[in-house]
């Protein structure tokens, strides 16, 4: 996200939830703050459309709204409200090894795989979707260390 479609998104916002726009203009550092929002949406693809989405869904009741006295959490809310839309609509559900295996690989190594392992673009691939989905950072790395073993055997 832009930072002028940050304060676009922003501006939604706090038309949406007023008492935003006055906490946030208490706030000793306003600008590091809000430039730390965006910078969060950024990593965690929070585009513009679907930031209004969002607040339009925490406006109407369908995903939880931040609490009045939780101001500081909004960009976390912001993110699960996403990350719960999107598991609605299937946009980051989990793929198999066969889906991620028909996947295109981007791969100039001269290593030959053995039988049923991935690449290691495609385990990296597996593992942003499997984070993003919310599994523990542990259970992801020991999945991903199954993989390495099956891919680099000793």
């Amino acid at each position: 996200m832009t930072p002028v479609e940050f304060n676009e998104w922003f501006a939604d916002y706090c038309r949406s939830f007023p008492e935003t726009a006055d906490w946030a203009n208490g706030l000793p550092d306003k600008e590091g703050t809000l430039t730390k929002w965006r910078v969060i949406f950024a990593a965690k693809r929070i585009d513009l459309v679907f930031g209004k989405r969002v607040t339009a869904e925490m406006l109407a009741g369908d995903l939880p709204a931040v609490a009045a006295y939780e101001r500081e959490k909004t960009p976390a809310v912001v993110v699960a409200g996403g990350r719960e839309l999107r598991r609605r609509e299937g946009g980051d559900r989990y793929r198999s090894e066969s889906d991620i295996a028909a996947t295109t690989k981007r791969s100039t190594a001269k290593y030959v795989r053995p039988e049923g392992a991935i690449s290691a673009w495609q385990m990296a691939e597996q593992y942003r979707l499997m984070r993003s989905q919310g599994t523990s950072k542990a259970e992801c790395d020991r999945w991903l260390d199954a993989e390495d073993r099956k891919a680099y055997p000793q």
